[in-house]
């Protein structure tokens, strides 16, 4: 029989990725638009490209 095309990965590599899918932090809409607010004074526009970065770092 043949084998289902899929990602290519591990075993323990895909439960490790499912595990980190399952509990990564959701953020609800107010808690977006306040990061959002807290970081407007440090973004800047590339205006090349049409994205925002950054100007601190997110550790």
């Amino acid at each position: 029989m043949r084998q289902k095309s899929g990602t290519g990965k591990a075993p323990a590599e895909q439960v490790i990725e499912d595990i980190r899918r399952a509990t990564r932090k959701q953020y609800s809409p107010e808690e977006k638009i306040r990061i959002l607010l807290e970081d407007l004074p440090s973004l800047r526009i590339d205006r090349t490209l049409g994205t925002y970065k950054s100007r601190r770092s997110l550790t």
